[in-house]
């Protein structure tokens, strides 16, 4: 029960971080990915789900513990050959009509 009353205040806190903030919300979407990503590639988080470092991630750049200019200075995250391919359409056409 302890460690539950611990996580609400923990949520109310980004909530307020994400309201109160004067960062633009559209423009600070991408850093805030960008920074998850980063905190994927240290290895005390290596572990957790990417929800959890999203969080992470949120509230670090909502409280001011990472800049936005020093996670803008990071280079692009070149995807690897093991990401998954889009879907493509159907290379045939499919015939709708079935024939009686």
């Amino acid at each position: 029960m302890p460690t539950a009353a611990k996580e609400v205040p923990k949520e109310q806190l980004l909530e307020e971080l994400m309201l109160n903030t004067k960062l633009e919300r559209y423009k600070i979407i991408p850093l805030i990915a960008r920074w998850a990503y980063e905190i994927k590639n240290k290895e005390e988080y290596k572990t957790l789900p990417f929800h959890d470092m999203l969080d992470i991630a949120m509230r670090d750049v909502y409280s001011g513990k990472v800049s936005l200019d020093e996670i803008a200075k990071l280079p692009p995250v070149i995807e690897s050959i093991n990401t998954p391919f889009k879907k493509s359409g159907r290379k045939e056409p499919r015939d709708e009509r079935k024939e009686k």
